[in-house]
């Protein structure tokens, strides 16, 4: 949908030939997608529960609670993917 010739942030479409289609269009290809919004804030608040953790309970204690959260984690994908079925 880019002009051809221009830079990157070459608008696609002119001001004057905008329909609400074409904003629409732009409006969605400029937006972030929620997995990515989600992925990051679990990461945000997964690293600080575990510096937390290694504050309080010690670095040798938070490894099994990590590994026991995977594979809680492991265990939801796959009935998950059971009832989706």
């Amino acid at each position: 949908m880019r002009g051809s010739g221009g830079g990157a942030d070459e608008p696609s479409v002119k001001l004057a030939e905008l329909t609400p289609q074409h904003l629409s269009f732009e409006v969605r290809r400029a937006a972030v997608p929620a997995t990515y919004a989600m992925a990051t804030l679990s990461s945000v608040w997964g690293s600080a529960w575990a510096m937390t953790a290694i504050t309080n309970l010690g670095f040798s204690a938070v490894i099994p609670i990590g590994a026991a959260g995977y594979a809680l984690t492991g265990a939801l994908y796959l009935v998950a993917n059971r009832t989706r079925r």
